[in-house]
């Protein structure tokens, strides 16, 4: 991983990975849910990041405290 090392709550990938594996650098789908301890770097700090990896479809923020998820998703290529 790069500078800015995050370790999401869930991570899908589409390619294989082994299970022993702690992170991919190629993620297609990633999941933060949110704490008040971490939801300023979870929307700002992280949201930016996610933004710059190719492979990343859609990032979901997950509230703990209400029932809302907000989800960032990048359009389809064609």
């Amino acid at each position: 991983m790069g500078a800015n090392s995050y370790y999401p709550d869930v991570t899908v990938a589409c390619e294989k990975i082994q299970t022993t594996d702690r992170y991919t650098e190629s993620p297609a789908l990633l999941v933060e849910v949110l704490s008040p301890s971490t939801a300023h770097q979870d929307i700002g700090y992280k949201l930016h990041s996610y933004q710059a990896i190719s492979t990343l479809r859609a990032y979901l923020i997950v509230s703990q405290d209400e029932k809302r998820i907000v989800a960032h998703v990048r359009e389809a290529r064609e």
